[in-house]
C-alpha cells in the first residue's frame, strides 16, 4: 500500500499483484513500464518471477525493480533475477522513485503508454 500511494502521488498508474503467479500474469496482460517486486514472496520469489517475466515475450525488455528488507537478497536481484535496480526495505523510497523515472526516461520515445 505504501508503494501505490507514493506512485500514484507521483502521478504512476499503479497495479498491484498478491503473489507471483498473480504478478506473472499481471505483467503479461498488462504490459507494464516497469515491475517492483519484492524477494520475498507468499509463494515464491523474485527469481522466480524475474525468470519468468524475462523470458515472456511482451515483458523482456521491461526494468524491473527489487526490493527486500533481506541485506542478502541483493546479491541474487541482480546476479540470479537481472534486476535493473535493487533497493533495500530500510530509507529505499526517495531513491527508488527517483531511480525508476531514470529507466523510464531512458526508454526508446513511444514505448511508454504512461506517464513519464
Amino acid at each position: 500500500r505504501l508503494l501505490s500511494r507514493a506512485f500514484a502521488g507521483r502521478k504512476y498508474k499503479v497495479h498491484t499483484a498478491a503473489g507471483c503467479a498473480e504478478g506473472v500474469a499481471a505483467a503479461g496482460r498488462l504490459r507494464p513500464d516497469c515491475i517492483v517486486v519484492d524477494f520475498h514472496l507468499s509463494d515464491g520469489d523474485a527469481v522466480d518471477v524475474c525468470g519468468r517475466i524475462r523470458a515472456a515475450g511482451g515483458t523482456r525488455g521491461v526494468p524491473i525493480v527489487v526490493i527486500s528488507s533481506d541485506p542478502d537478497a541483493e546479491e541474487s536481484a541482480y546476479g540470479e533475477c537481472r534486476a535493473d535496480k535493487f533497493y533495500p526495505k530500510t530509507g529505499f523510497l526517495s531513491d527508488m522513485l527517483g531511480g525508476i523515472a531514470a529507466l523510464l526516461a531512458a526508454r526508446p520515445p513511444g514505448r511508454s503508454r504512461y506517464r513519464r
